[in-house]
């Protein structure tokens, strides 16, 4: 017997209860706006520092909201050459090449009246008085839309969307007055969600500025007595500390079961570890293994790319298997997170020691070139103490986020059909 699909959410207000209908977007007064491929098209000349309308990128349009943080004009006189590739409020932007399906929503709280998209963006327009503009953002976030948008993108040399593509979606949507509940209901979600992400913003931006503030020598520390400690002294990281790297695991361990939750670089096996443990001892390994000791410090050394953050890990394990390319950094002189915070806190000096041919590599033979002002170790106890603790208030906003998002995953798997 054949199963009919109900097009009733599992989440909802009490007071609707009337069956969603469901049509394809070119049946529901949505506009699907290209840009037009005609000679106007801006040319890098006609980009300006004059604040007038926003010629957005890639950049500007990222998952589910704009983004400002780069930002190009065209002048008021190259804008009026152009056709209708412009916004207007309430307009939904869609990216339909390379990256697909980001999408935001040009409201009231975007603060540039002129926005104009690029070649590689649509505008969704509603001209339906019976659709919310809002709603349909919401519904965009909607997974099984995306499931529709996975089938229907194909590869060529890129990931592309057509406008026929577009046109072609399904979508569900109730009454008009549900919808607004919905959209209204959704977008408060959202609103904790944003102050949430902007607490933690600024608590990264905070312990950016303390850490520069402390390794310049700008922020000091007292000691139990409230004397101060004695000078930073220079160092080379060659005199204090000892490098070792693990040998490469045999290949007769990698099974499909669990290869690809190896972690390359930085990050460890500890998750994994009770299976892993398992299946090595089962296992005739070709070479000997290194495992970690407690509070080691690890830096990755190869494929190190220009953008690389100085990665370390204290780690709070032991007798973890490191995966790829791992330089293990033992000291004499050093508290173990202090040193990690130092390096964290040194990218540009790092990232001068870095080799490269085919590849970026980063070789303990350079490491201990790297010059450092070391602090006696109470006072390297107390700023790692002092950082753990803007770490931790991090880590806390970090999992209230997930959980928000979470929850709102949740909300819109069960509000929408």
């Amino acid at each position: 017997m054949t199963q009919i699909k109900s097009n009733i959410p599992k989440i909802r207000f009490k007071e609707f209860s009337w069956e969603w209908e469901e049509k394809k977007i070119n049946q529901t007064n949505l506009e699907v706006i290209d840009w037009d491929r005609w000679n106007n098209y801006p040319n890098w000349d006609d980009f300006s520092s004059e604040w007038y309308c926003l010629f957005m990128n890639a950049k500007n349009v990222t998952n589910w909201w704009f983004v400002f943080n780069e930002k190009s004009f065209i002048t008021k006189e190259k804008d009026e050459q152009l056709n209708k590739w412009k916004l207007k409020r309430w307009d939904l932007v869609l990216t339909t090449r390379w990256t697909i399906w980001n999408f935001a929503y040009f409201d009231d709280k975007i603060k540039f009246d002129n926005l104009r998209i690029n070649s590689w963006m649509v505008i969704l327009r509603n001209n339906n008085q019976n659709l919310s503009s809002n709603y349909i953002y919401k519904y965009f976030d909607f997974s099984l839309l995306k499931k529709q948008i996975s089938r229907i993108s194909f590869w060529s040399a890129q990931p592309q969307l057509t406008v026929k593509d577009i046109k072609s979606l399904n979508i569900s949507f109730p009454t008009l007055k549900e919808q607004q509940k919905i959209s209204s209901f959704l977008s408060s979600v959202d609103e904790k969600i944003e102050k949430i992400k902007e607490k933690k913003k600024n608590l990264l931006d905070y312990k950016k500025w303390v850490m520069q503030k402390i390794f310049n020598q700008e922020i000091r520390f007292k000691d139990e007595n409230w004397e101060e400690f004695r000078e930073w002294e220079k160092k080379k990281l060659g005199e204090i500390v000892t490098f070792s790297k693990w040998k490469w695991l045999s290949k007769d361990v990698i099974t499909e079961d669990w290869k690809n939750k190896c972690i390359h670089y930085w990050e460890l096996f500890t998750k994994y570890w009770p299976k892993i443990k398992s299946i090595l001892s089962n296992t005739n390994l070709e070479w000997n293994l290194i495992f970690s000791e407690w509070n080691e410090i690890l830096m990755p050394t190869s494929d190190v790319t220009p953008n690389w953050l100085a990665t370390w890990s204290a780690l709070l394990e032991k007798n973890v298997i490191l995966w790829w390319d791992i330089l293990i950094i033992k000291w004499e002189k050093l508290y173990n997170l202090f040193f990690a915070y130092y390096i964290s806190s040194h990218k540009q000096d790092i990232m001068k020691l870095v080799s490269w041919s085919t590849v970026y590599h980063l070789y303990g033979s350079d490491m201990k070139k790297l010059k450092l002002f070391l602090p006696t170790l109470k006072e390297q106890e107390k700023i790692a103490d002092f950082l753990s603790g803007i770490d931790e208030k991090i880590e806390k906003v970090s999992d209230e986020l997930g959980k928000i998002e979470e929850f709102k995953k949740g909300l819109l798997q069960g509000m929408f059909v």
